[in-house]
């Protein structure tokens, strides 16, 4: 994590060695697996205990909400969750959304996804690398392909521009 990045989490309140406490990342887990039926791995914990629960402002972005379960969300049922799974081919644990209702999912081995209008982006290879990337304003690193033949229309659309537009 670079100092500027640091010193932009000490003003939202973070700290490092931060640690929220048990009962209320359990708490979270919980509701994260009664409402969209996900899995639960270490790293997600990790994510939760040292950055659960921050509003962070980085870089000019919207604001991300570092909470597993966004009251608004539109993926609101386990089978919609499942399908972002499936897609990606691997099991997610979400972590956070923004204020534009995108949600942010951490892999097993730390790898953060967002899904959005276009498809599900890797934002990072971890969820401090993702937070450089917020504070840098960087772009997301690059369009997960999408499993299989399953692609609706506009998922297809969204991947022949998307191709377009970076060859």
């Amino acid at each position: 994590m670079s100092p500027a990045l640091e010193e932009q989490l000490n003003i939202c309140r973070w700290t490092p060695g931060r640690r929220v406490t048990d009962s209320q990342v359990d708490s979270w887990i919980r509701e994260a697996i009664r409402t969209y039926g996900c899995h639960v791995f270490p790293e997600a914990v990790r994510i939760l205990r040292e950055f659960g629960g921050l509003n962070l402002v980085l870089g000019g972005r919207s604001p991300l909400f570092i909470y597993p379960i966004f009251e608004n969300y539109q993926m609101d049922e386990p089978g919609e969750w499942l399908s972002w799974e499936w897609r990606i081919g691997q099991v997610l644990f979400p972590i956070a959304f923004d204020s534009y209702l995108t949600a942010f999912a951490v892999a097993p081995d730390g790898t953060i996804y967002s899904e959005g209008i276009a498809g599900p982006y890797r934002q990072g290879d971890s969820f401090e690398g993702m937070l450089d990337n917020f504070f840098t304003n960087k772009q997301a690193v690059e369009m997960v392909e999408v499993y299989g033949d399953h692609m609706t229309e506009t998922e297809e659309e969204a991947m022949r521009i998307y191709r377009a537009i970076t060859s």
